[in-house]
């Protein structure tokens, strides 16, 4: 994974491991927040045209900027203005996971992110399962 450097002070690590990845036949919603575990569950519901859920979840939340609503999304690797925005918020250990929808990018900066897919109930949370091995 690269890093990009906060003029001296602490790396802030750059999600590009996963590349790109897209999601554009999905609604996806913020499902879930908790603020004293740091953690955010953005869901795309299953549905008649999709049998099984799907979530990105983050742990250790340092930062988020996100619509509540996104039609179809990208995961990016962040640009270099990102990166650098990023470093007054990010912990030593956090990734600068970008997501774009509708022509626009929105930032998350957590310690962890994981995209699942599962068939859960509505009212069931995959951040309780975040942290169990796969």
């Amino acid at each position: 994974m690269d890093q990009g450097w906060d003029k001296g002070k602490q790396p802030v690590q750059v999600g590009k491991r996963d590349a790109t990845r897209m999601f554009y036949d999905r609604r996806f919603q913020i499902w879930e927040y908790k603020v004293s575990h740091q953690q955010l569950l953005i869901r795309s519901p299953k549905s008649q045209d999709h049998a099984t859920n799907l979530d990105l979840i983050f742990v250790g939340v340092d930062y988020l900027a996100l619509p509540k609503f996104m039609d179809g999304i990208s995961i990016v690797p962040p640009d270099e203005g990102e990166v650098e925005f990023a470093s007054a918020f990010a912990s030593q250990v956090s990734q600068v996971i970008v997501l774009e929808t509708g022509g626009k990018r929105h930032m998350v900066i957590a310690a962890k992110f994981r995209v699942f897919e599962n068939d859960l109930d509505l009212f069931e949370s995959s951040l309780e399962s975040f942290n169990t091995p796969p």
